[in-house]
């Protein structure tokens, strides 16, 4: 599968980027989240399977190959690139996007190993045009070409919804009983049925010690600025506060910050299977004031890094802080991870450890990380 992005959300106009997975098992669904379901290629030992992976300028790539037998084979894109160690998924940098020639010339030469490939159907969709053709009678000799037009108004893009994302962490008293503490998260929990502008929730008691003794976190979407504001001062969350939160805890600290996700019901409000269970990753950040060009950087590296793990993320946000009560830390990330053990997976990668190392380690002053598992709750969105 090909991908001439010009228009798609994150790709560099007039760059191609390649997919193939002969099972498709790893790529997720959403085309739109940079992930393609592919169908098999004719020639699976030539093919390069490359996707777009964030909006950084050297794209991540995730590379997998199949051949005969069931094991790997994994070739050069082109002369120009270092060859590909032989790895089932591995990630790498490239310091740049193939260009549209060298793409067409490959996209040529798949088409001359069957000359008259008949172009069975066309679509569009998510502003690409889709063009199906068989090389074969065999199920196994699909090919399937993702490609944008020339740049036009009527191609539309993926949509995003703005969102405002509130963290609370609280540092439980040592005697907290599981009565208490299950009456505590409860009342923050039942929250979000007493008031308008709640989008979604989740809490529950910290997983790893940190240096500043919080015990459990609260994890809430609104839907505007203004409903967290109004949050802050409802009667009914004031009364949670008072007899159920406070009597049971002797510190506690808030972060909010606005962030953007994709338009659709299912991650706006965080319901749905995916959503039922997992691990919360909550990462405070305080940067230093006279780097904004270099904070700006390592963020968007980061979030071209957590693109390139959609097989264990489910959703992530980050922001700036604004909670004027809290200046200790000027950002916030929030990542919803599938399991404990896709959590483990990404901080321990080089990836995110080099990242740290390259961008972050000269501009924080300061960081808390932590993470909590998510219990489920039911599958209904309400």
């Amino acid at each position: 599968m090909f991908v001439l992005a010009s228009k798609l959300p994150g790709c560099q106009p007039n760059c191609i980027y390649f997919t193939s997975d002969y099972h498709s098992s790893w790529v997720p669904e959403d085309f739109g989240m940079y992930n393609i379901k592919t169908q098999s290629i004719s020639k699976p030992y030539t093919a390069i399977a490359v996707a777009l992976l964030g909006r950084t300028k050297r794209p991540a790539i995730w590379v997998t190959m199949r051949g005969g037998g069931g094991e790997e084979q994994l070739t050069t894109v082109s002369q120009r690139d270092a060859q590909i160690a032989k790895q089932e998924r591995c990630s790498f940098n490239l310091s740049a996007p193939y260009s549209l020639p060298f793409a067409l010339q490959t996209l040529t030469a798949v088409y001359q190993s069957s000359p008259a490939v008949p172009l069975l159907n066309a679509c569009r969709m998510n502003g690409a045009v889709v063009i199906s053709t068989w090389l074969g009678r065999k199920k196994n000799r699909g090919v399937t070409v993702w490609a944008t037009e020339e740049p036009s108004s009527s191609l539309s893009v993926q949509k995003k919804r703005k969102v405002v994302d509130h963290i609370c962490l609280l540092k439980a008293k040592e005697d907290l009983s599981d009565e208490e503490e299950k009456d505590m998260l409860d009342f923050l929990y039942t929250t979000q049925y007493q008031m308008r502008g709640i989008l979604a929730v989740s809490l529950g008691r910290i997983l790893n010690e940190n240096m500043d003794k919080y015990t459990h976190a609260v994890y809430m979407r609104f839907q505007r600025k203004e409903d967290m504001g109004k949050f802050y001062e409802n009667p009914f969350y004031l009364r949670v506060l008072n007899e159920h939160v406070l009597p049971y805890c002797h510190g506690l600290t808030n972060v909010d910050y606005e962030s953007e996700v994709e338009d659709d019901i299912i991650p706006i409000f965080r319901k749905g299977e995916e959503f039922n269970f997992g691990v919360e990753f909550v990462l405070l950040l305080s940067l230093v004031d006279n780097a904004s060009g270099r904070v700006e950087e390592a963020l968007v590296s980061l979030e071209g890094l957590i693109m390139g793990f959609p097989s264990i993320i489910v959703q992530s946000t980050q922001g700036l802080n604004f909670n004027p009560s809290s200046k200790e830390y000027t950002h916030g990330v929030v990542i919803r991870f599938r399991s404990l053990d896709a959590f483990e997976i990404f901080v321990g990668s080089s990836e995110y450890k080099e990242i740290w190392k390259s961008k972050f380690d000269q501009i924080t002053r300061k960081t808390l990380s932590l993470h909590f598992s998510v219990d489920p709750v039911g599958s209904e969105i309400m």
